[in-house]
């Protein structure tokens, strides 16, 4: 599994995990990105492998705007 931050569809952080059939996967993935306004931030996840990928009550997202 990979976790991608893009900025302005640019790739500025990446963190990548592989698992167990059965296991539990944690990814965690920090940075600080300078912006202006209109750029866009998205959050990417991708898998190499195929199968399912089930969203549970652990997955979080969470941001801050910094003054």
């Amino acid at each position: 599994l990979r976790i991608t931050i893009r900025k302005n569809l640019v790739s500025v952080a990446s963190q990548t995990g592989t698992i167990t059939t059965g296991g539990t996967p944690q990814l965690e993935i920090t940075t600080i990105i300078d912006l202006l306004a209109g750029q866009t931030i998205d959050i990417q996840f991708s898998a190499a492998e195929s199968g399912t990928l089930t969203v549970g009550s652990s997955n979080f997202f969470s941001g801050a705007l910094l003054p």
